[in-house]
C-alpha cells in the first residue's frame, strides 16, 4: 500500500511540474507558430521540388523524398504545413555531380556536415529563399547507411 501511495504522490509531483512548466511553454509554442511558418516555403516549395527535380534530371541523377517532405507527400498529398525545408536522399556517389548540377541550376551551397574520417554526409542550399536537406546516402550490401544532423 505504501509504494502505491508513493506512486500516486510521486505522479501528482510530476502532473503538477508538467501543468506548471510544459503546459504554458506549449501554449506560447502554439500562439506563436503561425508566426514561424515560412510562407515561402509553403507558397515556392512544390515549384522548387519540381525544378530540383528537373535539374538533377539532366544529369540522371536519382533522388528520393525523406523525413517530413516524404511524411507530407504520403499522408498529406502535400507539404507539411509547419515545415520549413526540403528532405531528400541521395547516392553518396554522385554528390559531385549533384553540386556541379544544383550550382548550374541557380542553387547556392549554404552549408555541408561531416563525420569525422567519413566525409561528407549532408549538403543544404537555398534557392528563392527555400531551404533543401540533401542527405548523402552509402550503400552497404543490402542496406542504406544515412546520417541526420540537428
Amino acid at each position: 500500500m505504501k509504494k502505491l501511495r508513493d506512486f500516486v504522490k510521486l505522479s501528482m509531483q510530476r502532473s503538477i511540474f508538467l501543468n506548471k512548466t510544459v503546459g504554458p511553454l506549449l501554449r506560447v509554442y502554439s500562439f506563436f507558430k503561425k508566426k514561424w511558418v515560412n510562407k515561402n516555403f509553403q507558397n515556392n516549395g512544390p515549384e522548387l521540388l519540381a525544378y530540383f527535380k528537373d535539374c538533377l534530371d539532366k544529369h540522371q541523377l536519382k533522388f528520393w523524398l525523406i523525413n517530413g517532405t516524404l511524411l507530407g507527400a504520403y499522408r498529406e498529398k502535400r507539404l507539411l504545413t509547419h515545415d520549413l525545408d526540403l528532405d531528400v536522399a541521395m547516392f553518396a556517389e554522385d554528390r559531385q555531380q549533384v553540386q556541379a548540377a544544383l550550382e548550374a541550376g541557380g542553387f547556392k551551397l549554404i552549408h555541408e556536415f561531416g563525420v569525422s574520417g567519413e566525409g561528407i554526409k549532408e549538403h543544404a542550399y537555398s534557392y528563392k529563399n527555400v531551404k533543401i536537406d540533401v542527405f548523402f546516402t552509402e550503400k552497404e550490401n543490402n542496406s542504406f547507411i544515412s546520417y541526420i544532423f540537428y
